[in-house]
């Protein structure tokens, strides 16, 4: 374990502080077990990191998923399903709405 230590240590290496593993008892006990180690320059460049912990699966740990909140991709594109156009109902209104 020194040795990982270490490693971090000479590497600069960062951990997002958020626990990831539960032993889901009455008086649970906490652990980040489950991690992402970062450069302290991807940190900067990505100040609004938030590190999510998923649903276990088999394993007794969870997955974890690393995103960027404040990333926006813009508007999202309107999507037209076929089977929509069969729907005279919705047709109607948005004709209605077309005209308004």
């Amino acid at each position: 374990m020194v040795a990982f230590s270490e490693f971090i240590d000479d590497l600069k290496l960062v951990d997002l502080p958020k626990f990831t593993w539960s032993s889901l008892r009455d008086s649970p006990s906490y652990s980040r077990l489950d991690r992402f180690l970062l450069s302290v320059e991807f940190v900067s460049r990505w100040p609004s990191l938030i590190q999510h912990t998923l649903a276990r699966g088999i394993s007794d740990h969870n997955h974890v998923k690393l995103s960027i909140s404040s990333l926006s991709w813009g508007p999202k594109p309107f999507k037209w399903f076929h089977h929509w156009g069969d729907d005279k109902d919705l047709l109607e209104s948005l004709k209605k709405v077309q005209g308004s």
